[in-house]
């Protein structure tokens, strides 16, 4: 899922990290990745939150997973 979710981001080439929380109830991922390519080129993070919105729910869709839930701050 982490690496689907990072292709349709256009950070599939990117080395990553996956962190899987299951200390709580609400089980869920945390992926660490870096922006810029091999050639020290920054990747495109034009609305990088509406894209990872975006992609995420469909993920969770395709997969029946819970749909996240946005903490209130």
């Amino acid at each position: 899922i982490a690496r689907e979710y990072l292709e349709k981001l256009g950070f599939g080439n990117q080395p990553y990290l996956v962190f899987k929380h299951e200390d709580i109830d609400r089980h869920h991922l945390h992926i660490v990745t870096v922006n810029v390519d091999e050639n020290g080129k920054r990747l495109n993070r034009d609305f990088l939150y509406r894209r990872s919105d975006r992609i995420r729910r469909e993920l969770e869709q395709k997969y029946g997973l819970h749909p996240a839930e946005r903490k209130n701050q």
